[in-house]
C-alpha cells in the first residue's frame, strides 16, 4: 500500500512540475540575437564559413559564380533586420578553378561587416583565398 501511493505522489509531483514548467515557459525566451548585439565577429565568421562551404561544394565555376551573387544579395536582406550591413565582394577566376596552392586562387573574397546601432560602432573586414580543391586558404 505504501508503494502505490509513493508512485501515485511522485506521477503528481512530476505533473505539477510539468505544468508549472509549460506554463512559464510561454513567458521565457532565449536571445540568441544578443551575441550579435555585441560583437559583429560572429556573423563574419559564420558568413565565412557559408561563402568556404559554396565554394568548395560546387562543381563548375559558373554555378559558383551564381550561387556567390545569389548568397550576396540573401545576406544583404538577411542583416538588415540584425542592423548590420554585410558587404561581399568576390573577384572570380574560372581559368584557375583547379589551382592549388601556392598557385593564385580562383576566388579572392573581401568581407566587411558594419554595425549600424551598437555603440560604438563597428567594423570588421576580411579577405580570403579560396580554393575549391582545398577551402579558405591562410
Amino acid at each position: 500500500m505504501r508503494a502505490q501511493l509513493f508512485i501515485v505522489g511522485i506521477v503528481f509531483i512530476a505533473g505539477t512540475l510539468s505544468a508549472v514548467q509549460a506554463g512559464l515557459l510561454a513567458y521565457s525566451m532565449i536571445d540568441v540575437s544578443s551575441p550579435l548585439s555585441d560583437n559583429d565577429a560572429y556573423l563574419l565568421k559564420n558568413v565565412k564559413e557559408v561563402i568556404n562551404k559554396t565554394v568548395t561544394e560546387e562543381l563548375s565555376c559558373t554555378e559558383m559564380n551564381t550561387d556567390l551573387n545569389q548568397l550576396k544579395h540573401f545576406l544583404s536582406d538577411l542583416a538588415k533586420p540584425l542592423e548590420y550591413s554585410v558587404d561581399i565582394s568576390f573577384l572570380v577566376d574560372c581559368a584557375k578553378w583547379n589551382s592549388y596552392p601556392p598557385s593564385d586562387p580562383p576566388v579572392r573574397v573581401s568581407l566587411q561587416v558594419k554595425s549600424r546601432t551598437v555603440t560604438p560602432k563597428t567594423e570588421t573586414s576580411e579577405y580570403l583565398d579560396i580554393y575549391n580543391t582545398v577551402g579558405i586558404y591562410p
